[in-house]
């Protein structure tokens, strides 16, 4: 099994969506441009996602996560698993934690713009970090991009 490990802030929208017209039409705090890029690495790795984000706190029943499950959905995507929730509040910890747990992964990507490399590092992660960005100056910066994908790709995938 491929895992694809999803904050939500910073990967699926960034400041400069929130200022955007997508974002005043839609009023969607997740946008379409970059769930079609989250799209695209589910489908070309087949993998399933795991929620890290701080988003997994939110009660399951609550509009807002509805609203997450619901546009996942729309893009042939769910939520497979979410990471525990540690005292320590350190995603790469979570993730390492989840990791421990099951033992049928092959491979894995971390998509995530909060914590530092050397954080993830930490936990020997890092190397299977793409890191995006929330605060930034245009949307061409923020959230997931082409770019990232590629790179998720390549860990996930082991594309060349």
């Amino acid at each position: 099994m491929k895992v694809i490990f999803l904050d939500i802030d910073g990967v699926l929208n960034s400041m400069p969506y929130f200022q955007s017209k997508e974002y005043k039409k839609s009023h969607s705090v997740i946008s379409a441009f970059h769930l079609g890029l989250l799209q695209q690495l589910h489908n070309t790795c087949n993998a399933k996602i795991v929620l890290c984000s701080t988003w997994r706190e939110i009660p399951h029943n609550h509009p807002m996560y509805q609203g997450l499950e619901n546009q996942l959905a729309r893009y042939g995507m769910k939520i497979f698993s979410e990471t525990p929730l540690l005292k320590d509040e350190s995603r790469p910890h979570e993730i390492k934690t989840w990791l421990t747990n099951h033992f049928s992964i092959n491979g894995f990507v971390v998509l995530d713009d909060d914590f530092s490399v050397d954080e993830y590092k930490k936990y020997g992660l890092d190397q299977n970090l793409v890191k995006t960005r929330y605060f930034c100056k245009t949307e061409k910066e923020g959230g997931l991009q082409s770019s990232h994908v590629k790179i998720a790709e390549k860990i996930l995938c082991k594309k060349k």
